[in-house]
């Protein structure tokens, strides 16, 4: 079975209840543009409108054909997770996209659907497994030349995960499936200066150790890439993404895991062994 472990939808449905039902989010304030929405979150500045491939789900089965994709986990996007929300308002707001979401799975079988959870309060939230990179991290830098995409996904997630890491809160929640993508935020490529750093900063966590307890995809765009980061983390850490439908995504993720020069067994853990087992897919 070939699994795409990254992928991002908004059903249709998910659409017509935020339009139906904004009234019950006193804090969301709908941006119509012909057929695009965009939101803002309590007084925010309003997210991108959506992008058509992000509910288009006849466009997706026919794209997982062509990739001889069996099965695609699906998250929402993470414009409109909606932690600026308050408390209520983000549980509630939650429980309208999970909706949709576990629907849109009952109606296609193929995807599996990941829920979302309101961060804004710890008590109300439950496990996380997707630790996923914001559009707009605050860093103007990367504002020009595309960089957003890049560069800014990578140091948004690479600053959270290595703070994560280094306050030992991965090794101490170590059963905690935890899900980093983009070759673990590029963590790999820093361990050794991480390494050193533990070893001059006193009271820090093992970044060997929390690194060696995170799963992470393949959207790397380059096989060298690839097999560096299964060298360091392992076969059974990796699984193969695409993180569509985004442009700065794989529109062909097996292609990447069939360059790297990994075994048979590794390239069959990659592209669906190891989800299978993780997300229990049958």
């Amino acid at each position: 079975m070939i699994i795409d472990v990254h992928g991002h939808l908004v059903p249709p449905d998910l659409l017509a209840a935020i339009r139906k039902e904004s009234g019950r989010f006193p804090s969301l304030r709908l941006i119509e543009d012909g057929a695009s929405l965009a939101i803002a979150f309590a007084g925010g500045k309003p997210s991108r409108p959506i992008m058509k491939g992000l509910s288009d789900v006849a466009g997706r089965l026919a794209w997982m054909d062509k990739q001889g994709i069996d099965r695609h986990v699906v998250g929402g996007w993470p414009d409109w997770f909606g932690y600026e929300l308050p408390a209520a308002e983000g549980e509630a707001w939650c429980r309208l996209f999970n909706d949709a979401q576990l629907a849109a799975a009952n109606a296609e079988r193929r995807f599996v659907p990941l829920a979302s959870v309101p961060l804004q309060d710890g008590a109300r939230a439950g496990a996380v497994i997707h630790i996923h990179p914001s559009y707009d991290a605050g860093d103007s830098r990367v504002n020009d030349y595309g960089l957003a995409n890049a560069v800014g996904r990578i140091s948004d997630a690479i600053v959270a995960v290595a703070r994560l890491i280094a306050s030992g809160h991965v090794t101490r929640y170590r059963n905690a499936k935890i899900f980093v993508p983009m070759g673990a935020a590029g963590l790999p490529f820093l361990l050794g200066r991480l390494k050193r750093n533990h070893k001059i900063t006193p009271g820090i966590a093992d970044p060997a150790e929390g690194l060696a307890l995170l799963y992470t995809d393949s959207i790397l765009h380059d096989p060298r890439a690839l097999r560096f980061v299964v060298e360091v983390i392992g076969t059974d850490r990796v699984m193969m993404g695409s993180d569509m439908p985004f442009p700065i995504g794989d529109e062909e993720p097996a292609k990447i895991v069939a360059a790297a020069g990994l075994k048979p067994d590794a390239v069959a853990s990659i592209t669906g062994g190891l989800a299978q087992k993780l997300f229990r897919i049958g």
